[in-house]
């Protein structure tokens, strides 16, 4: 890429991304379980996550990012990568502040307002997403702790930059 690009990118609450893989791979079928019961178990034998999918499961942001598989759990390798993204984008939209995202990214972009109409596809209804306990969240999201560091770092920067960019300029956006 030349001189001047911007690199961009998304992330979503891990869970959700978790839930909404689960539906539309329908792991309930391969795994023979609900997801409330897979997120409750301890993961081994025919559990034992990447089994039919190679690549999707646990940590799905990270192995998105280039974490080799065997690595996604390991520590200082997060610590690493997040750093490594953390240099390379210079913005990183959160899913679940979308519209906020957007107004950074015309921002950065230097956009007007027609650059970023935007549709929303590929949403599926509530009444077709599964559902989870308290219980099994807290569970996946001890599971998907590797994410949920990625994911809570560049939330907390995302909430910096709405901050400085100014709460009162951006709903007025």
């Amino acid at each position: 890429m030349g001189p001047g690009t911007k690199y961009i990118t998304i992330l979503r609450d891990p869970i959700e991304l978790f839930i909404s893989m689960w539906d539309y791979v329908n792991f309930s079928k391969s795994y023979k379980v609900t997801l409330e019961e897979y997120a409750l178990s301890n993961k081994t034998g025919l559990l034992k996550d990447r089994k039919n999918v190679a690549h999707l499961g646990q940590n799905q942001m990270l192995l998105d990012s280039g974490v080799p598989g065997r690595l996604l759990n390991d520590q200082k390798t997060i610590l690493d990568k997040i750093n490594e993204l953390d240099r390379t984008f210079d913005l990183v939209m959160i899913a679940e502040h979308y519209n906020e995202s957007v107004i950074l990214l015309k921002d950065l972009l230097c956009w007007d307002y027609k650059d970023v109409a935007s549709l929303k596809m590929n949403s599926r209804k509530k009444s077709a997403k599964s559902t989870l306990s308290a219980k099994a969240r807290e569970a996946l999201k001890e599971y998907l702790a590797g994410d949920y560091m990625l994911y809570n770092h560049f939330l907390t920067k995302f909430k910096y930059s709405r901050r400085k960019f100014g709460e009162t300029k951006m709903a007025n956006k």
